[in-house]
């Protein structure tokens, strides 16, 4: 066999390899380079998603004092969860409003705490023309709202009965009722719960398997605000009444019945246990990384092992 002739190439064929080790050149250096320009994006921090510690050795739970910080702050009063603002129109007084509601009103923050700072000084608000007086408050919007203003003066001394400027209706003439034990007729009976109220507290409350604070009827979104705040002097809510789910034997349905139980949270959770066995605590569900801590807090007051 003639070697050199098999090695030899014509000049059409050289021409041919040149450009095909160009053209792959030209590949490679794009691949390499081409997302780095113009774009430099730092990695992302994943422990910023996740609790600062995870262990599958469930038999060391009392010598962990990473958990025991972790179940200590999730033991945090859930009555003062944040609950989304938005401007409403509701009766209040402005000798009692709290500078929340005020801000649901549409009042500003700066407005809503000199009307606080005013009050716990000994002040009292007499007339609109005395609100639309303290500083930071829109008197504006204290026009709009003048026919939702109901201002009640305080006697001075020990006496307990207040002057009304313009008397609330709803004053003193309903028991609180508790909305873990209460039934749909006393709740009908009070005035400002309608029908539409009535169905959708209870039907959560079946949901839920209970309520932990009157505030989650605005919290979950099962009445507007508007709604709720002329009636919400007249409800509470009994923690230890609630329905629990049993952590180490409830399904994927029982989970999801609750509310704060999304899809998500019940797979996390139902993973957990089929690795490493049922609970023997249920602040243990601090122990899964993709449980936020936000959603931690809401959920571990339903669970009980």
């Amino acid at each position: 066999m003639d070697y050199k002739e098999f090695f030899s190439f014509t000049l059409q064929e050289r021409r041919g390899i040149l450009i095909f080790f160009i053209l792959s050149m030209i590949v490679i250096l794009g691949v390499e380079y081409w997302p780095s320009s113009g774009n430099h994006t730092l990695p992302l921090d994943k422990s910023l998603y996740y609790f600062p510690t995870d262990s599958i050795d469930i038999s060391g739970d009392d010598d962990s004092s990473s958990y025991r910080s972790l179940e200590t702050m999730w033991e945090e009063p859930l009555s003062q969860a944040k609950v989304k603002k938005t401007k409403q129109k509701f009766a209040f007084d402005p000798n009692r409003i709290s500078a929340d509601s005020l801000e649901l009103l549409g009042f500003s923050k700066y407005g809503a705490r000199s009307l606080i700072s005013y009050r716990s000084k000994g002040g009292t608000i007499k007339s609109t023309d005395k609100l639309k007086s303290i500083y930071g408050i829109d008197t504006n919007l204290v026009n709009e709202l003048k026919d939702f203003i109901q201002i009640t003066i305080p006697k001075k001394g020990n006496e307990t009965d207040s002057i009304k400027i313009k008397k609330n209706p709803m004053e003193n003439k309903q028991a609180i009722v508790d909305l873990n034990t209460t039934d749909s007729v006393s709740l009908d009976a009070i005035k400002g719960v309608g029908p539409y109220m009535v169905k959708r507290i209870m039907a959560y409350r079946k949901k839920l398997g209970g309520y932990l604070y009157k505030e989650q009827l605005t919290e979950l979104n099962i009445i507007p605000d508007s709604l709720y705040q002329p009636v919400s002097q007249y409800f509470s809510a009994d923690p230890s009444k609630i329905k629990k789910i049993n952590i180490n034997t409830a399904d994927y349905k029982t989970f999801t019945t609750n509310p704060y139980f999304s899809p998500e949270t019940t797979n996390a959770i139902l993973k957990y246990r089929k690795q490493h066995g049922d609970f023997s605590d249920v602040k243990h569900i601090s122990r899964i990384r993709s449980l936020k801590e936000e959603t931690g807090k809401k959920i571990l007051p339903y669970l009980t092992i």
